[in-house]
């Protein structure tokens, strides 16, 4: 991606037998964490009402975000990872790509 532009990734919940659910309503329960510099970025999560939730921040410069994602599952009592996290997404600086030409 870009910096200063909205990364956006989808998480599709489960239910314990690991199918989809298709219902909204726990967008508090997750834990999501966007750390670039040692800073941690601001994220946003919409509930699309249907078992996917939308995430996004904003690179604040070229580099590497590790983004961190968790539910806090109040039947168990406790801070679940999701598996593979945490990731890495590595971002441009969008002024690098232009070009411009003429006479």
């Amino acid at each position: 991606g870009v910096w200063g532009f909205p990364a956006i990734f989808k998480i599709q919940a489960k239910d314990v037998g690991g199918r989809n659910r298709t219902s909204g309503g726990e967008a508090d329960y997750w834990r999501v964490k966007a750390v670039f510099n040692d800073q941690e970025l601001k994220t946003k999560i919409h509930d699309n009402k249907d078992g996917t939730y939308d995430v996004s921040y904003i690179p604040t410069a070229a580099g590497t975000v590790q983004v961190s994602v968790a539910y806090d599952d109040p039947v168990q009592g406790g801070v679940i990872d999701i598996r593979g996290s945490p990731w890495k997404s590595s971002f441009e600086n969008p002024w690098t790509k232009c070009k411009m030409t003429g006479d």
